[in-house]
């Protein structure tokens, strides 16, 4: 069968018809493969194999499971099979399916490039003239162009000092000590009052739960943590280079809040409760 027509008939009311060697909509009334209940398409060709690796991997001798292993693909070396449980489990599962890639698959298919969507963004969001300098810069994502930078929200460092602000680089290229203005959601060429002149005092990129430290410019397309721009700043803002006349402004975004509570329950005497069970 077609990948792909595998893949849509993995969810829902789909079972596999070990008679037919068929996959149906309709349940079949005799058993499994091995003679048991029928199941779900999901259960039978991916729970089920997930399983038995599983409990061969937490169960078996190593002797047993060196054959096991090689019988779908994987090989192990002597000493790795005498791992601990959990690291031998997570070994076998990694050299089955491959180091985990799902995260960066998912950005490569359906995130867009800085280049290719650099000019639904700006169409959308900058409420400059389309047809000026700085915005045509932005939508070819120059990095030698007018300075445009994007900042969306603010990150609290662990200690609480500071705030770090995510930004994106539209145009140009900024650098650790350079002068900025920072605009305000309320800037206009009429009213300059939300306005504010800073100077970077740091520029960091973001690597999962960590951030790497650069000295050096960085240029359009990247995503960045500025340090020493966010004083000025409420939620989320556009930087220009300090030399820059009467730029404009990227629209506010609009976030979608929610009240969230948190309630932690238990019982007010655990002793009557477990009686009562």
């Amino acid at each position: 069968m077609d990948p792909q027509a595998l893949a849509k008939r993995l969810w829902g009311d789909w079972y596999h018809d070990a008679d037919s060697c068929t996959i149906t909509r309709k349940k079949p009334t005799s058993g499994g493969d091995g003679g048991g209940a029928v199941q779900r398409t999901f259960v039978h060709y991916i729970l089920d194999p997930l399983y038995k690796i599983y409990s061969h991997v937490l169960g078996d001798t190593p002797e047993e499971l060196s054959g096991l292993l090689r019988e779908i693909g994987v090989t192990m070396k002597k000493q790795e099979l005498h791992l601990d449980p959990r690291p031998l489990l997570k070994l076998s599962l990694s050299r089955f399916f491959g180091y985990p890639r799902g995260l960066v698959e998912m950005f490569i298919r359906h995130v867009p490039s800085p280049v290719e969507g650099a000019a639904d963004k700006v169409a959308l969001s900058y409420t400059g003239y389309q047809s000026s300098e700085i915005a045509t810069s932005m939508r070819r994502c120059v990095s030698d162009g007018p300075l445009v930078i994007h900042v969306t929200k603010l990150y609290s460092v662990p200690d609480g000092s500071k705030f770090l602000s995510l930004a994106r680089i539209y145009s140009g290229s900024v650098r650790p000590g350079q002068r900025v203005k920072v605009l305000g959601e309320g800037y206009s060429a009429d009213d300059d009052e939300d306005m504010a002149v800073a100077e970077v005092e740091g520029i960091s990129v973001g690597v999962g739960r960590f951030s790497m430290d650069m000295t050096t410019a960085i240029g359009a397309g990247n995503l960045v943590l500025l340090e020493g721009v966010d004083a000025s700043i409420k939620k989320t803002a556009t930087i220009v280079d300090v030399s820059q006349e009467e730029p404009a402004v990227f629209k506010p975004l609009k976030f979608e809040t929610s009240s969230v509570v948190k309630i932690a329950v238990e019982p007010l005497r655990p002793r009557y409760e477990y009686e009562y069970i």
